[in-house]
């Protein structure tokens, strides 16, 4: 009887953190599917924005690179106001500033009123990353946790279809300015599930991983240099290159002819090919 209860306790941890896991990766998971559809619905926005305020094309990049620059440039600081007050406040305020960037934006006019908003949104989602990535990895332990990490991934593809696939489906039965409320009310209504519902993690499980990451330094010098240099190389010629062949699609297209609405169902489809081998390459 004594040998069993061992086994007794550790099912019954195993049963308890059960709930807690799917929290996490459920919490991540819907963090994730937001805000990429966010970061990506702002291809479909820049050729409206462009008519619409009569903006030249060096001002339609700008626009852009102030959403990405500021995600960017803010992941490591919200990563750090999150140790402080909590992944899961700094994730739903994050997921509500990028549904009330794209709100706002419908409500005032010109240039300097979307860098604004844009630089609102891009606060909001430098949360993302840091936040979600560490849901999951500080709740799954061993395999399960790249079959998790997997699935979080997967969760980011899928937003960057959906939303501008959702964006491009209100455009054709309705005014951009209502459209983009509705699909930014859809991040301010998720910020109240994210914060009820993500799990609060332990300080020690923090330390943990720290141990852990200090201890693995020794071999990460093992890992090859140059090789390490190229994959980085490829990844930001792959950011470039998509960057660019996004900016300037809709407006090619539209330059042929073609409506808004239109334009944006052929980001999506680019958006669902490109995702689609993408897959197959892992």
């Amino acid at each position: 009887m004594t040998g069993t209860t061992p086994n007794l306790r550790q099912c019954s941890g195993e049963a308890a953190e059960k709930p807690k896991e799917r929290r996490a990766l459920g919490v991540a998971c819907a963090g994730h599917v937001l805000h990429d559809g966010y970061t990506d619905l702002i291809w479909v926005a820049l050729p409206i924005w462009q008519v619409e305020f009569a903006l030249s094309y060096a001002a339609v990049g700008a626009l852009r690179m102030i959403y990405t620059g500021t995600m960017a440039g803010l992941q490591i600081p919200s990563a750090r106001v999150a140790e402080r007050r909590g992944g899961g406040a700094v994730l739903a305020l994050g997921t509500a500033l990028c549904g009330l960037c794209y709100g706002l934006a419908g409500v005032g006019d010109g240039f300097w009123w979307l860098v604004t908003v844009l630089f609102l949104g891009g606060l909001g989602a430098a949360t993302q990353h840091p936040i979600g990535s560490a849901l999951v990895t500080r709740t799954f332990t061993g395999a399960r946790s790249l079959s998790a990490f997997g699935t979080y991934n997967f969760a980011g593809d899928v937003g960057k279809v959906l939303l501008p696939a959702l964006a491009a489906a209100l455009l054709l039965v309705m005014p951009w300015r209502p459209a983009y409320a509705l699909l930014g009310l859809l991040g301010i209504m998720a910020a109240v599930p994210i914060f009820l519902l993500a799990p609060r993690l332990m300080p020690e499980q923090a330390s943990s991983n720290e141990r852990d990451s200090k201890d693995s330094q020794a071999e990460v010098t093992s890992v090859p240099r140059l090789g390490y240099r190229i994959l980085i190389g490829f990844g930001i010629a792959d950011s470039v290159i998509r960057g660019a062949l996004f900016v300037l699609l809709p407006f090619l297209l539209i330059a042929k002819g073609a409506a808004v609405g239109t334009a944006g169902v052929a980001l999506t489809l680019v958006f669902l090919g490109g995702r689609r081998i993408n897959k197959k390459k892992k």
